[in-house]
């Protein structure tokens, strides 16, 4: 019986040689796997946006030109100007005449920009947005991660149990050997003959169909995720680790920040609504005109009277929305955070009720092959026995490998 705990130890430190590690192919994911590269698109998409918000009003030189010929009179003239920020030139030519009849040159400011300016309404609202994008482009790359998790402990089920059955397979043989021979001589039966006969032709058969599953996993780390494993082992999971109750707080973080941004967000609309629509549009400028050597000063207002205020009515409703939204991913949260604490502690209890369990298989085993071996049971029953034990052991390593890739899900879950 100590053969087959020596052999599930030796399937642990053989994984354990020159191997790639789960955190060396999270390594990979969070480099050079495909989630990442699209986050790099988005990045680079990002800072070209950015560099366009934080150049508002100040992206090149406004430049108007206009002129009116007037056929009875002959006159003809045209007007010119350029604007960059508050800078800004304007000049009247008279072709008639061939004068120029005024030529300004000086500043002109949108008044209401000195209290809430374009510029910082919409850099205020590209943080969010580009803090929101980002989150966004961090779950796709979670997403993979957990897919990669689910696929390695996928992969180790599969290794464990392949490597379980070739370990034990000559033994099958063996048996199988030893119960022809008996048959022969007369001292077994027919039907222990069979029985061994079919054991091993069904180990033989399992073992084939494993080495050719582990191939297609193999094959899917690299179609699926860029994670190269030819010419290498794959490292079984390092003992499972007791998580502390704060960790668990990480969980949901993204989506409660989402919540928050898009409310934040909504919130600035409606105050730049509010004041936009409060006040009316003042323009002025001081210029100094070189024809006639004097000093113009301007003032331009613009109001629409009596308009109705959809906007911000509906920023309002927008804010009281987010506000129930907001609310209800709380909750959420919460209990999601409380469903991973519990299976957490459901997975602790099986792994130790299936270790005490094992203990009462590994006896009962001896016992049944004791008695085989003089002759006081059947081939059969021992073998019932023998499969009881070898089942639980790879529900037990199953059970354990369950824990290790949720131990691993909750640390990168956000």
């Amino acid at each position: 019986m100590k053969k087959i705990y020596i052999i599930f130890l030796s399937l642990s430190l053989t994984l354990q040689i020159h191997a790639m590690t789960l955190d060396d192919m999270l390594k990979v994911i969070q480099t050079k796997g495909y989630s990442n590269d699209f986050k790099k698109f988005e990045t680079n998409r990002l800072n070209i946006e950015e560099t366009k918000v934080n150049l508002t009003d100040r992206d090149g030189v406004d430049i108007e030109a206009d002129s009116d010929y007037y056929n009875e009179s002959e006159e003809f003239d045209s007007t010119f100007s350029a604007q960059y920020d508050i800078f800004k030139y304007s000049a009247e030519y008279d072709h008639t005449t061939g004068s120029t009849d005024e030529e300004l040159i000086g500043i002109e400011k949108e008044l209401k920009d000195i209290f809430f300016s374009d510029r910082k309404y919409e850099t205020n609202i590209f943080s969010y947005d580009k803090e929101y994008r980002l989150n966004l482009e961090n779950e796709t790359v979670e997403e993979e991660i957990l897919a990669v998790i689910s696929l390695y402990q996928t992969y180790m089920d599969t290794k464990l149990e392949l490597d379980l059955k070739e370990k034990l397979h000559p033994g099958l043989i063996s048996d199988m050997e030893k119960l022809k021979k008996e048959f022969e001589l007369g001292a077994g039966t027919e039907f222990d003959y069979m029985y061994s006969q079919m054991l091993v032709e069904n180990s033989t058969s399992d073992i084939i169909q494993l080495k050719e599953d582990i191939k297609k996993l193999k094959t899917d780390f690299y179609d699926l995720y860029k994670i190269d494993l030819s010419g290498e082992e794959i490292e079984y999971f390092s003992p499972a680790e007791k998580l502390e109750k704060e960790i668990f707080e990480n969980i949901g973080k993204r989506d409660l920040e989402n919540s928050d941004l898009l409310l934040e967000k909504s919130k600035e609309n409606y105050k730049y609504s509010k004041f936009d629509n409060k006040w009316p549009d003042i323009t002025a400028g001081a210029f100094y005109d070189t024809v006639d050597g004097q000093v113009v000063v301007s003032l331009e207002l613009e109001k629409t009277l009596f308009e109705y205020d959809d906007s911000s009515q509906l920023y309002e409703v927008e804010i009281n929305e987010l506000e129930l939204e907001k609310e209800k991913t709380l909750y959420k949260v919460n209990n999601l955070r409380k469903d991973f604490e519990n299976k957490y502690s459901s997975l602790l209890k099986e792994v130790s009720n299936l270790k005490r369990e094992n203990i009462i298989l590994e006896k009962k085993y001896e016992i049944y092959k004791l008695k085989y071996e003089q002759g006081s049971e059947s081939y059969t029953d021992y073998i019932e026995k023998y499969d009881e034990f070898v089942e639980n052991s790879i529900t037990l390593e199953r059970k354990n490998n369950e824990l290790n890739a949720l131990i691993y899900e909750i640390k990168y879950r956000r």
